[in-house]
C-alpha cells in the first residue's frame, strides 16, 4: 500500500503506475488547497497494491479488511475506483483502488454496492 500524507510521499509512487495522475491529482488538492492540511486530524489518500487484499485489517484508524469497508460513497472511473471512509466528521480516508482483475469478487461487490 502507498500511503501519501504529504508531497514528499508522492516520490513512492512508480513513474508508470496507472493510477499515478489521479492520485498526483488529488494529493495535490488535498495538501495545498490552502486549508492548513493536517494529516493526523484531516487524513489521507493511500493507493491500494495487490497484496493488501490478503490484510485483515488494512487501515489502523478502520480495523477491517476491504471487503466489510464502512464507506460513505465509491466512484468508479479512470480505471479505478476511488472510495472514502470517515472516522469521525473531518477524519477522512480516501482509498484509491486500480480496477484490475486482482480485485476479488467480495471487493469488487462492496464497491460496486457504494457507487
Amino acid at each position: 500500500m502507498y500511503v501519501f500524507k504529504s508531497m514528499a510521499n508522492l516520490q513512492t509512487i512508480p513513474p508508470n503506475h496507472p493510477c499515478r495522475g489521479f492520485v498526483l491529482k488529488l494529493v495535490c488538492h488535498l495538501i495545498m488547497d490552502g486549508s492548513g492540511y493536517d494529516p493526523e486530524a484531516d487524513g489521507y489518500v493511500v493507493l491500494l497494491k495487490p497484496q493488501d487484499l490478503s490484510f485483515q485489517t488494512l487501515l489502523p484508524e478502520v480495523p477491517l479488511p476491504l471487503r466489510q469497508m464502512p464507506w460513505e460513497g465509491v466512484v468508479k472511473g479512470q480505471g479505478l475506483f476511488h472510495g472514502v471512509v470517515l472516522t469521525n466528521n473531518q477524519f477522512a480516508i480516501d482509498i484509491i483502488i486500480p480496477d484490475a482483475e486482482w480485485l476479488s469478487v467480495d471487493v469488487r461487490k462492496s464497491l460496486d454496492e457504494h457507487l
